[in-house]
């Protein structure tokens, strides 16, 4: 099945959500000059929340570049208007699964017409992004005036001095709602010492994706109750199930008669990323619910992951190969995510993407019949104070907010 799947889209097409996600952005770096007269593209009586709801998606294709150069003027929100013609600002942002860059450009062109301004575009993939960054920061050979960034990075950038607060005129504006934003990306996320820096452009987290057909199979049943399968057949509440049925799916087929597999677990190297994976394995195991932390020893800054809970949840990782495609191990965050679309895999750990997706790209064939939850607990967690693994009653849930999304930043070399 992977193998009829067409791996480009994810590299130079936008979805419908990306879309929607930058508006917030592209909203927020236009609202300038607050309580003076603006310059904003207004459109009959429609809402601009409902004719950004009215760009293609679900069996319309992904938006075109005219799409979303639409959205950009609908939330053009500036008074500004040809007051830096002549002027540059360079924006420092990812190229990769034809979002970011991607639709931040087109989405641009209605502020570089009404405030004369060009933006340059410094495009880096996601193994280069942070290096590029630190590189620049730490040589003092800055060459962008707004980054794109990560949440993880923000000890190095905001805690180093090296970006300014976010003006009071634009987080209080109006238009930007900061109340609105969900609390996590309010604070601490795009803050540093309780002051606000950054705009997010998403909120990230991983979820736990599956295939409804499957778990839904009538025959499946059947054969895992014949086979002396561990309780009722359905989607998985615990690793432990994952494992489980990651094994009795090696060498069965799904209902359309295609081979099922397991687990996908992105494998490859992936810049970084695949380490959220990891820990998204890890949290439910090593994330003890009575204490607060989860990488270090809080008192002694001590590493954890050299612990039973993290070596637990990598074995699994390596145990569930067998049941995964053939060519798992060589795969990263993009092909997982293209594989499960294509009807590869039975149950995927990512981020929201799967979901908006399913329906909105054209390359998904498994429209109706994904569902998703938190990410799978245990019965069991390690207690990292007596070396023992503590029974929890009801399972031990830790959702992990994989890479705390991305936001945009504006450099004090600007």
């Amino acid at each position: 099945m992977a193998s009829s799947f067409d791996a480009r889209p994810f590299t130079r097409r936008a979805n419908r959500r990306s879309v929607i996600k930058a508006a917030g952005a592209a909203a927020a770096a236009s609202t300038l000059g607050v309580g003076t007269p603006l310059l904003r593209r207004t459109y009959a009586q429609e809402s601009v929340k409902d004719q950004i709801l009215a760009i293609p998606g679900p069996g319309a294709g992904s938006p075109s570049e005219a799409d979303i150069e639409r959205v950009g003027e609908l939330v053009l929100n500036t008074d500004k208007q040809g007051a830096f013609a002549g002027q540059k600002v360079v924006f420092q942002g990812l190229s990769n699964a034809g979002f970011h860059v991607n639709v931040f450009r087109p989405i641009s062109r209605a502020w570089e017409e009404a405030t004369g301004a060009e933006v340059e575009w410094i495009e880096v993939t996601q193994a280069d992004s942070y290096p590029k960054m630190s590189q620049s920061l730490a040589s003092g050979n800055v060459e962008f005036d707004i980054l794109e960034g990560s949440g993880g990075w923000e000890g190095e950038m905001l805690g180093g001095g090296y970006f300014l607060p976010m003006p009071d005129a634009i987080k209080n504006a109006p238009e930007y709602a900061f109340d609105d934003i969900v609390p996590y990306l309010q604070g601490p996320t795009r803050t540093w010492d309780g002051v606000t820096y950054g705009t997010s452009v998403d909120g990230d987290m991983h979820h736990f994706n599956y295939r409804k057909d499957v778990f839904g199979s009538e025959d499946l049943a059947a054969e895992w109750a014949s086979s002396g399968g561990e309780g009722e057949f359905g989607p998985p509440q615990t690793w432990q199930q994952v494992q489980a049925y990651s094994q009795f799916f090696e060498g069965k087929s799904d209902p359309d008669g295609f081979p099922a597999y397991g687990i996908l677990d992105p494998l490859a190297r992936s810049g970084g990323v695949g380490t959220y994976f990891f820990f998204s394995r890890a949290s439910a195991y090593a994330k003890h619910p009575d204490d607060p932390a989860f990488f270090f020893d809080p008192e002694t800054m001590q590493s954890k992951i050299n612990s039973p809970a993290f070596v637990r949840a990598l074995q699994d990782m390596i145990d569930a190969i067998p049941s995964a495609p053939p060519d798992q191990q060589n795969a990263d965050l993009l092909k997982t995510l293209g594989d499960f679309l294509a009807g590869t895999g039975t149950m995927a750990h990512w981020w929201a993407d799967i979901g908006a997706n399913e329906y909105a790209s054209d390359q998904s064939i498994v429209q109706d019949k994904v569902g998703f939850s938190i990410l799978p607990g245990s019965p069991d967690v390690y207690n990292y104070g007596s070396g023992e693994w503590d029974t929890i009653e009801g399972n031990n849930y830790a959702p992990y907010l994989a890479f705390l999304g991305w936001g945009l930043y504006v450099s004090q070399a600007s």
